[in-house]
């Protein structure tokens, strides 16, 4: 970057050994020092190269207050700074992490007006189902808002708004997950057992919201679980239920009675391909010298599957 370059972001005055100590703090994360040198610079002294690097190293060190600072004034109120797709998701996210809830709608309507437009939509898609995620999170955490509600919005915003072959992943969606806390097990029931009046859009979104329930700790029993599992598969036999049965193998890993009734499921339903390596991780060790019923009948399923189990050590 060359010395006319450099004036336009530093004052006159000071151009010297002021523009090798802003960049150096730059370089050397000392991003705090170059918001204090900077903040009062006038925008059409700026020079947006450095603005880019500065945005640049600001998420990638998560310092929030800078990236604040270039949002507010070159982004938003001056318009004069273009933030590529891959820097609004790290704003985005940085600001849902840090309690900036107001930044991820401000960064996706700017995402919707530079690059949400004709031909440049599907070569940017994983971008929006990154900013419309987090703004699905931002308003899971709202303790106001009933778990209904907040599924009502990502059916709208995510399973139709989104391509259908939009994988949803329930590990992307630890709010939502905890908002399903508490809800009546017939409202559950009535959300995952849809009919022709609210159709669904996306394949993977009933799993997402099967597995959301059956990774409740505190609430909805076993064999509420195990039971809205098999009506889901009996209504839908041919989603995707990989994580769906990895869940429940580590619910029912210590609850042999349980964990028989799934396998024997999975087993009637010809569900061996189904079954990860992850899912794997939660078969039991079981002891030789002394065991339950429910033990042997898990190894003769296990061995009906051809899942290799193993013993406690004498």
């Amino acid at each position: 970057m060359g010395r006319r370059q450099l004036a336009k972001v530093i004052p006159p005055e000071l151009v010297g050994q002021f523009k090798k100590r802003i960049y150096n703090r730059c370089l050397n994360l000392k991003l705090s020092g170059v918001l204090k040198n900077i903040r009062h610079i006038p925008v059409k002294k700026a020079d947006y190269s450095f603005l880019q690097l500065y945005l640049n190293k600001s998420c990638q060190w998560g310092d929030m207050q800078s990236i604040l600072h270039i949002w507010s004034k070159y982004v938003l109120r001056h318009k004069v700074l273009i933030i590529p797709p891959e820097a609004l998701c790290d704003i985005s996210n940085l600001a849902k992490v840090q309690g900036h809830d107001e930044i991820p709608s401000q960064v996706y309507k700017y995402y919707q007006d530079y690059y949400e437009i004709g031909h440049l939509q599907n070569s940017i898609m994983k971008y929006k189902y990154e900013l419309t995620k987090i703004n699905i999170e931002i308003n899971a955490k709202d303790p106001h808002l009933t778990f209904v509600k907040k599924w009502n919005t990502f059916l709208e915003v995510m399973d139709k708004g989104l391509p259908p072959d939009t994988l949803f992943d329930v590990r992307d969606y630890p709010f939502l997950t905890m908002s399903v806390y508490q809800t009546p097990e017939d409202t559950i029931q009535e959300l995952l057992i849809v009919d022709n009046e609210t159709p669904i859009a996306n394949p993977t979104t009933l799993t997402l919201l099967l597995n959301m329930v059956l990774l409740q700790r505190n609430s909805f029993s076993l064999d509420f679980k195990i039971r809205i599992f098999e009506k889901l598969l009996e209504s839908y036999p041919n989603l995707d239920y990989k994580d769906s049965i990895a869940i429940l193998m580590n619910k029912t890993k210590s609850e042999p009675y349980w964990m028989n009734r799934l396998l024997t499921m999975i087993i009637e339903k010809d569900m061996k391909s189904e079954i990860t390596t992850r899912a794997l991780r939660n078969i039991p060790k079981f002891d030789q010298s002394n065991p339950s019923m429910d033990s042997v009948r898990t190894m003769y399923l296990l061995k009906k599957l051809k899942i290799e189990y193993r013993f406690i050590p004498k």
